[in-house]
């Protein structure tokens, strides 16, 4: 051992015995006595590995005691991330690393630290792990888990992925002592395995290590994780480091061997994607039989004829085509197996993310169907490729007719000599739109053929019928006092409607290419978002569009906002505006988007930066700003008017659901589900955005109406299974009925998701008691013991983690044990002194428990951004001390100025409205308005 720890003998033989010890520790224990009789025929050898891992089983073992010659590496790890990471347990450890599950300081979650081990590093060098975290960190894929954060602190390398509660496919097997998966649970499996391995080639990136124990199960879900062994594809631009080669050394095997493709196993260089397949195909027998296929280097072995015989044995009625499909894959020869992933889809009947690679293709372009064209020759009809790969005259994209077509700039400065200027025009914003991935544009040859043909002609009706496009381009320049204008407008051909009509680009003479770049930037811009149906439809946008680099960001902004990651999509948003400040637009989405993620002071001033450019705003974007001001300074009145106004001119849009949000939280439930209901929630600004389910529920729920919340928050599970609050909104309406046995069913449901988030289980448990108590159903008491045990063998794990202690605290608060209730919320005030749900509550336990002095001062100063809840907060108060009267006028001012959060209150305040429960003003305004 050396002065660092690692292993160096000098002696080839040596070298070879740990080599091989370190693989053995990647093959299950059951299997290492037939690996090593494989894969080394030294007996010497053998008996050597075979002592090592005797070893190494023994507590103490081989590879802690190595690790001790750097002190124990757990406080070592423990103490280099100290300031981001609380390691919780070990979840697992092999030659090349050790794995924990540990506590991420700043977002308050359970997240898995994978460290490369010391030893490993000091053999092998930490190429290969970096290499590693390099090709998790480019990969984003629903059924393969991602990079979080990775680095090296004192010398240790490391990566951190989310921790997803479930358990890994090898770990199912094994509870199931024999038995054999259900059928549509094995081809779910392998549907899901097969989709990542087509997106992941897709970008590059061969796994190289697929088996059970790298599949984890949670739920119904399956996702693909440790691409520890991964490596670029050798026709990747990422397949070799500059500075020092291939990562991996040719002859080098790294891997499972039993899963591992015959040229992977014997260390060939230019293992490509097959042979993930060829472990795909492993897999798949396994999962389907219950046992491993023959070993190919066996020559006895024949792999056809055995999957016919054992699948008929114990998979009676499987399609003769998947098992053909698993038979291919076990070739021995890549160049037998399936071309790509997309191939296995197919015959699953899967829907590939992506067009496999070919071992020539490199990385395949995921063009969308409609985004190809078929040359135009002469004049005649453009035809574009349909889904099938059949043809169709013509499509439509969002907005967008297709193809479309742009027209030889028309001169009239009345300089014949700068007619070529049209001509430059026409090309250029031709090469623009082909930039656009959802439109498809005729070529400028046959484009300009066809503007020469024109002469007097109308050109729209002229290009339509002479190229088959159903959206035309056309522009027109002229000068004045040596300054060229330009102007362009898009044209729909069947309703003569304009499109996008971008401002007038002035130059000089000598600028003119500039000001046709230009242009043509806006032009482009203005198809990708008509073509968008999630941005169609804000008012204006496609008339005065962005520079096509500032829509770039813009559309990155919109992706993020409508997954809900705020502060992300606030920095697109200012990038977009970075990039073309005439682009304001973009600032209006960024007020929304500050405002989301808890930055109401910067939004705030956001909106004076925006008074000043009120002239440059179109009406709807001036009601919005206007709508944004009342809500955060409690203008509730104000802000209600500027959102119907914006409905109304544009309905169908953003400004509906901004209108049903409002109403919500000024009980006017029944304003709120008739704006919902103008909305197409698959359409325009509101496609893929969650909420316009969760407000839909809100509002069916104040109206009594749980049926429909329920039906609500089912549909927003089905088509938004991650967003965890679908699972409580239905929970509440079943509680709200009283029907337990709905209830149980729900909550079994959930006990196979993550426990890390704020609409837990637990949580759910707490509002089905708040429900049922609020609508006087028996037993609510027990679904707050159950959420208690819950919550703190959870907080047992993870204490700091502060959903779990709200809950915790809610649940005291709700069973009247207003002490330990107040103890707890203020313990999370002081962590958290600018939430206003912690100082509130804090206050209100404080009442409770007799002390109204400290409730009134704890309410008494201000309430940034949140004077509604603030009023609400104080109403609650006068309602605990009995003080009917001004409980009335404090509950219905909370509703003017917009009470966020007035959905859960009914229920969560119970206890608080008891008091002066039958007070006919105090009835009156709980009663559900509008």
């Amino acid at each position: 051992m050396t002065s660092d720890g690692s292993i160096a003998t000098g002696d080839p033989r040596w070298d070879r015995i740990w080599e091989l010890f370190e693989e053995a520790l990647e093959v299950d224990a059951e299997d290492r006595e037939g690996f090593l009789a494989r894969e080394e025929a030294d007996p010497e050898v053998v008996a050597e590995v075979e002592a090592l891992l005797r070893g190494h089983e023994q507590e103490g073992g081989i590879l802690d005691a190595v690790a001790l010659a750097h002190g124990d590496l757990e406080e070592r790890v423990q103490h280099a991330l100290d300031e981001r990471y609380g390691l919780v347990r070990e979840l697992g450890r092999g030659g090349m690393s050790r794995v924990w599950l540990a506590w991420e300081r700043k977002h308050q979650r359970r997240v898995v630290l994978k460290v490369l081990t010391p030893e490993f590093a000091a053999r092998h060098g930490t190429d290969r792990f970096e290499q590693e975290v390099k090709l998790v960190a480019r990969l984003a894929h629903p059924n393969i888990i991602s990079l979080i954060d990775s680095g090296v602190v004192d010398g240790l390398a490391y990566y951190v992925m989310p921790y997803v509660d479930g358990e890994t496919l090898r770990h199912h097997l094994r509870s199931l002592e024999g038995e054999l998966l259900p059928m549509d649970r094995v081809l779910s499996i392998l549907r899901s395995v097969a989709e990542a391995l087509d997106y992941a080639h897709g970008e590059g990136v061969v796994h190289r290590d697929l088996k059970p124990d790298n599949i984890l199960l949670a739920g119904p879900h399956s996702y693909l994780f440790d691409f520890g062994v991964a490596r670029a594809r050798l026709d990747s631009a990422d397949a070799t480091d500059e500075a020092s080669g291939p990562v991996t050394r040719e002859g080098a095997f790294l891997g499972t061997p039993r899963y591992a493709a015959p040229e992977q196993a014997w260390g060939l260089p230019n293992v490509d994607h097959r042979a993930d397949l060829y472990a795909w195909g492993v897999l798949a027998w396994e999962l389907l039989t219950g046992e491993l296929p023959p070993n190919p280097s066996d020559p006895e072995a024949v792999v056809e004829g055995s999957a016919r015989t054992l699948f008929s044995e114990r998979r009676p009625g499987l399609p003769p085509d998947v098992v053909a499909l698993v038979a291919d894959c076990l070739e021995a020869s890549p160049a037998r197996r399936p071309e790509s992933a997309a191939r296995l889809l197919q015959v699953l009947g899967g829907t590939p993310v992506t067009e496999g690679p070919t071992p020539e293709s490199g990385r395949s372009r995921r063009w969308p169907w409609w985004a190809a064209a078929a040359a135009v020759v002469g004049v005649g009809s453009l035809a574009v490729l349909s889904r099938d790969g059949g043809e169709t005259a013509s499509a439509e994209v969002g907005g967008v007719s297709v193809p479309v077509v742009v027209a030889a700039f028309e001169n009239q400065t009345g300089d014949p000599d700068l007619d070529v200027l049209g001509r430059f025009a026409g090309d250029w914003v031709t090469q623009g739109i082909e930039q656009v991935e959802r439109v498809a544009v005729v070529p400028w040859p046959a484009a300009n053929r066809a503007s020469a043909e024109l002469g007097s002609e109308d050109p729209i009706a002229g290009m339509a019928s002479r190229t088959g496009a159903r959206t035309v381009v056309r522009g027109s320049y002229y000068e004045i006092g040596g300054t060229l204008r330009f102007r362009a407008e898009v044209v729909d051909v069947a309703t003569g409607r304009v499109l996008a009509a971008p401002p007038p680009i002035s130059a000089h003479r000598d600028s003119a290419a500039a000001a046709i770049h230009e242009l043509r930037d806006r032009i482009a811009a203005s198809l990708a978002i008509a073509g968008d149906t999630r941005l169609a439809t804000i008012p204006g946008i496609t008339l005065r569009p962005p520079t096509f680099d500032s829509y770039g960001a813009f559309d990155q902004g919109i992706d993020r906002y409508l997954d809900q990651s705020y502060g992300p999509a606030t920095e697109s948003f200012m990038e977009a505006w970075r990039r073309d400040t005439t682009f304001t637009s973009a600032l209006v989405y960024a007020v929304y988007t500050m405002v989301n993620s808890g930055q109401a002071a910067r939004a705030d001033s956001l909106l004076e930066v925006l008074d000043t450019r009120r002239h440059t705003l179109s009406e709807t974007e001036r009601l919005r700003l206007d709508y944004m001001r009342g809500y955060l300074h409690g203008n509730g009145e104000g802000a209600l008017q500027a959102a119907r106004e914006a409905a109304q001119i544009a309905p169908g849009s953003r400004a509906s659901y901004n209108l049903a949000s409002l109403a919500v939280d000024m009980n006017r439930p029944r304003e709120a589900t008739e704006a919902l209901r103008s909305i197409d929630p698959d359409r325009g600004e509101l496609q893929g955005w969650a909420q316009y389910w969760t407000e839909l529920a809100h509002a069916h729920h104040l109206l009594g109406e749980h049926d429909d919340e329920a039906q609500a928050a089912r549909e927003m599970r089905e088509r938004y299974p991650e967003r965890r609050i679908a699972l409580v909104l239905e929970i509440r309406a079943r509680a709200a009925q009283g029907r337990t046995r709905a209830v149980e069913d729900l909550l079994e449901e959930g006990r196979t998701l993550s426990d890390q988030t704020y609409w837990s289980l637990g949580a759910g448990m707490v509002v089905a008691a708040e429900e049922m108590k609020a609508h006087g159903h028996e037993g609510w008491e027990s679904y707050l013991d159950r959420a208690e045990s819950w919550l703190r063998a959870r907080l047992a794990e993870t204490p700091e983690y502060r959903s779990h202690r709200y809950w915790l605290a809610s649940i005291a608060y709700d069973s009247r044990d207003w002490e330990e209730a107040r103890r707890r919320f203020m313990e999370l005030r002081e962590i958290l002194p600018t939430s206003t749900n912690y100082r509130g509550m804090a206050a209100l336990a404080a009442a409770h428990a007799g002390d109204s002095g400290t409730a009134a001062a704890e309410l008494a100063g201000p309430f940034p951004y949140a004077v509604g809840e603030q009023s609400g907060y104080l109403a609650r108060l006068a309602a605990i001390q009995g003080d009917a009267d001004r409980a009335g006028s404090l509950l219905s001012r909370a509703f003017e100025e917009r009470y966020g959060g007035w959905a859960w209150v009914h229920a969560s305040g119970f206890d608080d409205f008891a008091p002066v429960a039958d007070d006919p003003l105090i009835q009156r305004l709980r009663r559900p308005g509008g």
